[in-house]
This record gives structure tokens, sequence and C-alpha cells, in this order.
């Protein structure tokens, strides 16, 4: 405890350092190298002996791990020759797939021996056999053996482009599976190690279902997206206009959402007569259920997270700040999968909670509700983030600027209350 102590408000410069290692260790670069030394440098003039056993043990740790991971990938391309045709069993997850009149398409996890599975893409496309011989697969877990030809994901060939493989690398995927027929499929019986996993990822696609049975719509598919962490391809078709508006992240499930549903839920329970003690722990299990549907993006995570940890903090009288209980979590998520360092995702969630964070001086549980004083923090954050949203889109478009200041209230007083009330009737009309 006393090394805590002795560590408050330096967790985030041990984040940074973290940050700045990991740069250097994927790029190799001497910027980032420079960018390191300094901050190692800043961190060992604060001589405290705590701070620097930390620092040390954490970029250890971070640096096992990376190899750990890095090594791991190398073992799953050494599996498969590149374009092998292959015959195999896979397990599909509803939740991870997508399909249309005469093909599938997502994720799924392929067996290659003693019940040992590593990720994959697929697709599937249903030339021969109507697809009527298929079921849904988007319902419940299945298991299928099949026959296609293996090969590992390309680069993008053009700087402008999305990196798929740096995305599915973060998610531990290395090979794409081209299914050119299926043999067999039977649903997916687990065993009692798996079977919770398995069970609730079909709870999550049947209360799912109806709404990305109609994602088609492209009304039904907006608001999945915003909603639900739902891809289709029909939001696809709109997601590079988003990029272009400067508005794609409006439809990430983010802290904002977490934040949102936790002010009303607090609300209803307050204003039902139920004691503020009581409200909170049924406020905190409806948000976990929520994160879980929502199928756990990072930003639900580090939002929770922090409302857990501050909850704990003030109760416990830990040590920590809640500046730090921010750069813990951005440590542990580093921590877990140093990929993450690339993804942009990633990087705005928890920029964007350090830039409230210093412009506010504290990480409040509510904002100002004036216009004016939202005009100026969202023109704040988008300033600050506007370089890293710059290195995934490429083009300047200082439209960006005014079409956010004119969304941000819209969105927060009209569009998620609506999409909210759309998901009531949405969910109603299948009945």
């Amino acid at each position: 405890m006393n090394m805590l102590r002795s560590c408050r408000y330096h967790w985030t410069l041990i984040a940074m350092l973290i940050s700045l290692f990991l740069l250097f260790l994927i790029h190799s670069t001497l910027s980032f190298f420079i960018l390191f030394c300094l901050s190692l440098i800043r961190i060992i003039k604060c001589d405290n002996k705590a701070l620097n056993i930390l620092a040390v043990f954490f970029l250890l740790v971070v640096f096992a791990r990376h190899r750990f991971l890095e090594n791991k990938l190398q073992e799953q391309l050494s599996i498969f020759n590149e374009q092998e045709k292959i015959e195999a069993t896979i397990a599909i997850n509803p939740n991870q797939v997508q399909q249309n009149e005469n093909t599938f398409y997502g994720e799924a996890h392929l067996f290659i021996k003693n019940n040992i599975t590593i990720p994959v893409t697929l697709t599937y496309w249903n030339d021969e056999d109507s697809q009527e011989d298929l079921p849904d697969l988007t319902l419940t877990s299945y298991r299928s053996k099949v026959e296609g030809k293996i090969k590992p994901i390309e680069p993008n060939r053009n700087f402008d482009l999305f990196n798929y493989q740096s995305y599915l690398k973060r998610k531990g995927i290395v090979w794409e599976l081209e299914v050119k027929k299926i043999k067999e499929i039977s649903l997916n019986q687990s065993d009692l190690f798996n079977y919770p996993l398995v069970f609730l990822a079909n709870v999550r696609a049947k209360l799912t279902h109806y709404m990305r049975k109609c994602s088609q719509l492209p009304l039904v598919s907006i608001h999945n997206k915003l909603l639900f962490n739902l891809n289709s391809s029909v939001y696809r078709d709109y997601k590079q206009a988003f990029m272009t508006l400067g508005i794609l992240h409006f439809f990430s499930i983010s802290g904002f959402h977490v934040n949102y549903l936790r002010r009303l839920l607090n609300t209803f329970l307050l204003r039902v007569g139920i004691s503020p003690l009581v409200s909170k722990n049924i406020n905190f299990i409806l948000l976990t259920l929520f994160a879980w549907l929502v199928a756990w993006p990072i930003g639900v995570i580090r939002s929770m997270a922090v409302i857990l940890i501050n909850d704990l903090r003030k109760k416990f009288d830990w040590p920590p700040s809640s500046l730090d209980a921010l750069s813990v979590i951005y440590i542990a998520f580093l921590l877990i999968n140093p990929f993450n360092i690339k993804s942009l995702a990633f990087l705005l969630s928890f920029l964007m909670s350090y830039l409230i964070y210093f412009y506010q001086g504290n990480i409040v549980d509510s904002f100002s509700t004036t216009w004016k004083e939202k005009s100026k923090l969202t023109l704040f954050c988008f300033l600050f983030s506007w370089p890293l949203l710059l290195s995934s889109t490429y083009p300047i478009n200082f439209l960006q600027l005014a079409v956010v200041l004119l969304f941000t209230p819209i969105f927060e007083k009209w569009i998620l209350p609506s999409m909210f009330t759309f998901t009531i009737l949405l969910n109603v009309s299948q009945y």
C-alpha cells in the first residue's frame, strides 16, 4: 500500500512510457525511441524508487507479452501453406457471422488437432445448392465440416485504406478460409468446459436476431450499430460518409452510452423510491448486462472499470487518484493485448477520457448541461483528437468541425433517445 501511495499521480507517466515503448517496439523508428528515452528520463527525475521499480516491471511484462503474442501468431502462420486446400471442422459463433441470401461470412474457430482451435475469417458463396439447405447461422452455434482454401490475411495495398491485417492481428487472426463446400453441419454440442460461453453466445444471438434480420433496412442498420454494436453490409455503405463528416465515433459504443444509460437508469430508480445504494447496485448490474449484449467494446469496459475502481477507491480509501485509476485501466489493456496500441478505437476512447479530465480537472459523473460549455468541451476534444483521426482518414475536411459542433447536442438530446424508443418499437413489431 505504501508503494501505491508513493506512486500517486504518477501512473499516467507509466502509461506514457509503456505506450512509447510499444510504439518503438512495433515501428522501430528514431522518433519513438527519442520520445521513449525522454519519458524514461522524466520518470527517473522523479527520484521515486517505487515508481522506478513499477516502470521497469511493467516494461518487462509488456515486452514478454508482446513477444508471446508475436510468437503465437508466427506459430499459426506455420500451420498451413499459402493457398493450401484443406478439409477441416469449424465452430461458428452466431454473433460473429453475417448471412445473406446466398453467402455467409465472418469469423469462426478452426479445429487443428486435439480439440485445439485457431481463429480465422471465413467466406462462403453458395453457387451450387439452394440457400435453404443451410440453417440460420445467426441464430445459434453450429459446428461444420468444410472443404476450402486457406490463405494468409493480406495487408492493405494503399496507405489510405483500412488496415484489415492489423485489425485482425489484434484479434489473433492471421488466416482467411474460403469455404468451397459444406460437407456436414450440426448444432455445436459444447463440452462442460466451454458450455457457459456457447450458452451466452446463443442467448445474445437470440436477443439480437430480429434486429440483425431487419438490418437490410438503412435505419435499422444504423440503429443496430449505434446501440448494439451490430455490423452489417448496409451500415458499411454509410460508414465512409460518417467518417468523412467526422461523426463515425458516435456510432461506436463508448463510455458516452454507458454514462447516458447510467444517468437515465439512476433517475428512474430513484424516482420510483429505491434507495441510492440499492439503485447504484442495480444500475451496475444492468450496465454489465448491456456491456455483455454489445460484446464488451473497449469504451464500455473502460467506463465501467473507472466507475468500479472509483467506487472502491472511495469506499476503502485507496491511494490512487481518479486519474491514476484511468491510467491503471489503460495499462491493464496493454498488458493483456499490447497490439491495442494500434487500435484507433482504443486510443480515441482513452484520449477522450484524458482530455475531459484535464479540461475539467476531474472525472465526474455528469457534465455541464449548458450548450456553451458542451460546445467548448466538444471543440477541445475534437481539436486534440483530430490528428489521430487524420492518421486514419487522411483527407483534411474542415467541414468536420462545424458538423461535429452541430451534431453533438442533437445526438445527445434527440437521436439517442429516439433510437432507444425505436428499439422498443422494432422488437415489438416482430410479434
